[in-house]
């Protein structure tokens, strides 16, 4: 299935200093995958970033035609806020 990044999505991720490759990874591999508003859905999983610090990181997706498009992303170190 293609994978399609908004124009938010790429300036989100860029500001939260997340690569992209992180969040390829989450979707072709998601760890969770959770109901969310407006039909979209929350594709996450634990990362450990270079300052050996863990963050959950969710990956906002709207799911179309043969296409998955991420909304935005963004990273937590709040990780019992939002694993389920």
């Amino acid at each position: 299935m293609t994978v399609e990044f908004t124009n938010h999505a790429l300036e989100e991720i860029r500001i939260r200093e997340i690569d992209k490759q992180i969040i390829e990874a989450i979707i072709q591999n998601p760890k969770q995958i959770l109901d969310s508003e407006n039909n979209r859905k929350v594709y996450q999983d634990i990362v450990e970033f270079k300052n050996k610090k863990q963050y959950v990181v969710r990956v906002i997706i709207e799911e179309t035609k043969g296409a998955l498009r991420v909304v935005t992303a963004y990273k937590s170190s709040k990780i019992s806020k939002y694993w389920r």
